[in-house]
């Protein structure tokens, strides 16, 4: 395995536009007495299509906040054999098991060893004893 690492994302998000925003739809579509009573604006019987489109466009172009709710990244690897299936240990059931070739392979940390650079892998949430030279990073999410 080439790439261990792992990188996250996070932060908040400012949702006041977005929600001043679905207000003043919600206002549109509602009754008149009702609208006026939350907003103080007076409007007509008759809700314009033209006004319903302009608050859900100003809906889609707010700013969503897409760098604090972008996916946390991480590597994928696969299982990398030389046949089509090989027999590993299998840590939960204490015992070898087939395991096809191809298949994405999740790195969890290896609790028994005190150096951190082996790994245990999950395959279908069964944790295997796999050696590190039979998978390989393919890419990141």
């Amino acid at each position: 395995m080439k790439d261990k690492d792992k990188n996250f994302a996070s932060g908040s998000i400012n949702t006041s536009t977005l929600e001043k925003d679905l207000e003043e739809l919600e206002s549109l579509l509602t009754s008149q007495s009702d609208a006026e009573k939350r907003t103080g604006i007076k409007i007509s019987d008759d809700v314009a299509l033209s006004d319903v489109e302009t608050v859900l466009q100003k809906i889609l172009d707010a700013e969503w906040g897409e760098e604090e709710i972008a996916e946390i990244s991480a590597p994928i690897y696969m299982l990398e054999l030389n046949k089509e299936s090989e027999m590993f240990y299998s840590v939960n059931q204490r015992t070898f098991i087939p395991v096809r070739n191809h298949v994405e392979v999740i790195p969890v940390e290896n609790p028994f060893d005190s150096s951190n650079k082996s790994y245990f892998y999950v395959i279908n949430n069964e944790v295997f004893d796999i050696d590190d030279e039979k998978v390989i990073c393919v890419g990141w999410n």
